[in-house]
């Protein structure tokens, strides 16, 4: 037997309600949460978002634990470490006089 917690529970969420939700819910997907640099300098614009964060910390960390490994193990120094970017500077001139501010674009 269903009590009456679970009854209005089971009501909230019917089809009608969960098509409601997914369309909030897609709606709110279609917008992505980036970072803009501007560099001062040349005036140039780029994007990143913090999944590209993420990927160029990894990609430290993975460096950082083959170079531990590689004093122990010589040929593991012989592989090459992974192209590392500073998201912080300016990928056109090199220059680390950027402006960061965070911006909401569509998908």
């Amino acid at each position: 037997m269903i009590d009456n917690k679970k009854k209005e529970f089971f009501t909230y969420f019917s089809k009608q309600n969960l098509s409601q939700f997914e369309q909030i819910y897609f709606e709110l997907n279609r917008y992505v949460r980036e970072t803009q640099g501007t560099c001062s300098v040349c005036k140039h614009n780029w994007y990143f978002n913090m999944a590209d964060v993420l990927r160029e910390k990894g990609k430290r960390m993975k460096d950082t634990g083959k170079d531990l490994l590689a004093l122990g193990f010589l040929p593991l120094a012989l592989i090459p470490n992974e192209q590392i970017r500073d998201l912080e500077r300016c990928p056109k001139c090199g220059s680390r006089a950027v402006t960061l501010r965070d911006v909401i674009n569509r998908k």
